[in-house]
C-alpha cells in the first residue's frame, strides 16, 4: 500500500489542493481542468481499479470491468510527459484529462500486495488461505492516443539518465530517473503494448513510434511494444465529416485490416511470450469510425478483447485461476 500512496503524491495532486473552491475551478494544463474535488475523484478512480483487482485475485469474480473517470494513461510519473518535439509543440505536452495513472497504480498494487501465494485474512488467526501470486503484469492499451504516461511510468522502472526536451541547438542536459514499484526486477516483470495513431507532430501526444530515449538503458526494451497506425483518409475533420457512406465503409475495412494485422502479428505473439500472471486493458474507444480519428468498429474492439482474453485463458487461467482484469480508461 505504501508504494500506491507514494505514487499518487504528484504535482497533479498539489495543483488540485491549490484550486480555490469556486465554480470556475482551475486548470492543471490546457487540456485538464480541475476543481478542489478532482484529486479525490482521481483517487476514487484508482481505488476502484485496486478494488477490482482485490475481487479478481481473491477469486470472488473471474474478471472485472471498471468504468471510471478521470482517465489515466497520459499521466506520467511526474505529471505531463514531454515529447522530444516539446520545444516545437508545447501544446502537445499535457496530461490529456488524466490526473493519476489508474492502470499503473493498479498494476503496482497487484505486484506489491499479491506477490505471495498465501495470506491470512483479518480475524482468521494463523489460518492461511491460498490465493494467486502475481509476479508478471501485462498492460495492453488500445486507445487511439498513445499511452505515453503509462509507457513513461514503466520506463522509470529502470534506473537511467534522461534528456530534457531542449532544442537541438542547446547543450544537452540530463537528469537521473528511477521509480521502482517493488524491486530491481520490476522492469522485467511488466509488459506494455500500445496500438495507436501516429502522425509525426500532428496528433497528440506525438509519441509511440519506436524506441524511446537516448539513454542506453532504455533501448531495445522487448517488454515495451509500440504499434503505431498511420492516418487514413482526409486529414482534417471537416473533410472527414463530408465522406460518403461508400468512402467511409472502404476506410473502415482498411482500418480493420491494418489494426487486426498488427494485433495478430505483433501484439499477441509478444504478449504470449511474456506469459503474464495478470492482464489489464486500457480500453479507449476513440478510434471508432464515428469519432473520425480512425475508422474502427464495435466488432474490432470486441475482436481485440477476445484475442487478449484467449491469451488469458491459455496462460493466466492455467496458472492463476483466470486472473484477467479488463479496465476502461476512456
Amino acid at each position: 500500500m505504501f508504494v500506491w500512496w507514494l505514487y499518487i503524491q504528484t504535482e497533479q495532486a498539489q495543483k488540485c489542493f491549490e484550486v480555490e473552491d469556486q465554480p470556475s475551478g482551475g486548470s492543471f494544463d490546457m487540456d485538464s481542468p480541475i476543481s478542489k474535488s478532482s484529486y479525490m475523484a482521481a483517487r476514487m478512480a484508482a481505488g476502484a481499479v485496486c478494488h477490482a483487482i482485490d475481487k479478481v485475485l481473491n477469486n470472488e469474480t473471474r474478471n472485472a470491468f471498471v468504468v471510471v473517470r478521470p482517465p489515466g494513461h497520459h499521466a506520467g510519473p511526474n505529471g505531463c510527459v514531454e515529447g522530444e518535439g516539446f520545444h516545437l509543440r508545447p501544446e502537445m505536452c499535457t496530461c490529456g484529462f488524466c490526473l493519476l495513472n489508474n492502470v499503473c497504480i493498479g498494476a503496482s498494487y497487484a505486484m506489491s500486495n499479491y506477490c505471495a501465494p498465501y495470506y491470512t485474512p483479518p480475524g482468521m488467526g494463523d489460518e492461511t488461505k491460498k490465493r494467486v501470486s502475481i509476479q508478471r503484469v501485462a498492460i495492453v492499451d488500445f486507445d487511439i492516443h498513445h499511452g505515453n504516461g503509462t509507457e513513461e511510468v514503466i520506463r522509470n522502472l529502470i534506473p537511467h539518465k534522461q534528456n530534457y526536451p531542449l532544442p537541438p541547438s542547446w547543450a544537452p542536459v540530463q537528469f537521473s530517473s528511477y521509480k521502482p514499484w517493488r524491486d530491481e526486477k520490476d522492469a522485467d516483470n511488466v509488459f506494455f503494448s500500445s496500438i495507436h495513431l501516429y502522425d509525426d507532430d500532428n496528433f497528440y501526444p506525438c509519441s509511440g513510434v519506436g524506441p524511446h530515449g537516448c539513454s542506453p538503458e532504455l533501448q531495445d526494451r522487448k517488454n515495451i511494444v509500440n504499434l503505431p497506425l498511420s492516418v487514413l483518409g482526409p486529414k482534417y475533420l471537416d473533410e472527414r465529416l463530408k465522406l460518403s457512406s461508400k468512402a467511409k465503409k472502404a476506410l473502415m475495412e482498411q482500418s480493420s485490416k491494418t489494426f487486426r494485422q498488427n494485433v495478430t502479428e505483433k501484439l499477441i505473439p509478444a504478449l504470449t511470450k511474456f506469459r503474464p500472471d495478470l492482464i489489464m486493458l486500457s480500453a479507449g474507444f476513440d478510434g471508432h469510425a464515428d469519432d473520425f480519428y480512425y475508422f474502427l468498429s464495435e466488432d474490432d474492439y470486441g475482436w481485440i478483447t477476445e484475442q487478449v482474453a484467449a491469451v488469458a485463458e491459455e496462460y493466466v487461467e492455467s496458472f492463476l485461476l483466470g486472473c484477467w482484469v479488463r479496465w476502461l480508461v476512456d
